[in-house]
């Protein structure tokens, strides 16, 4: 099996959201899923950061950390990783364009919100509207 190809449904199975547990990751099928109230007519995977069992939220059992579900025999996870990390790189930067636009420090917003997905820690100072 190849990333872009359609999986099995055995395959899909393999990783459905009940497998996933409490980091909220894998498939799930049409209708599965609900939006007020009423069944989406949609599949889908739902992925997150990478986090093993020796990550401090992971093993403090935090909803929406843990690791992903991934076809095995298939690439997908080199895909979506490298996607994933592609992204984060890219809002950081887009970030760091904002804040030299507004003449502060390229790390401004880094410093404010620290990697929500992966940190122990998050920064909400109270801002005043004259610093942005």
């Amino acid at each position: 099996m190849h990333a872009g190809r359609a999986f099995e449904p055995s395959d899909k199975l393999k990783i459905r959201m009940e497998l996933g547990g409490r980091a909220w990751r894998g498939y799930f099928p049409v209708g599965a899923e609900l939006t007020s109230g009423i069944a989406d007519q949609k599949e889908g995977l739902y992925f997150g950061a990478e986090r093993d069992e020796s990550h401090l939220k992971v093993r403090a059992r935090a909803p929406l950390h843990g690791r992903n579900l991934f076809p095995e025999d298939n690439d997908l996870r080199v895909i979506v990783i490298d996607y994933m990390d592609a992204m984060t790189a890219l809002g950081r930067r887009v970030m760091e364009t904002i804040a030299l636009s507004h003449g502060l420090e390229t790390n401004f917003f880094s410093r404010l919100v620290i990697d929500l997905l992966s940190k122990e820690s998050h920064v909400f100072p109270d801002l005043r509207r004259d610093v942005l």
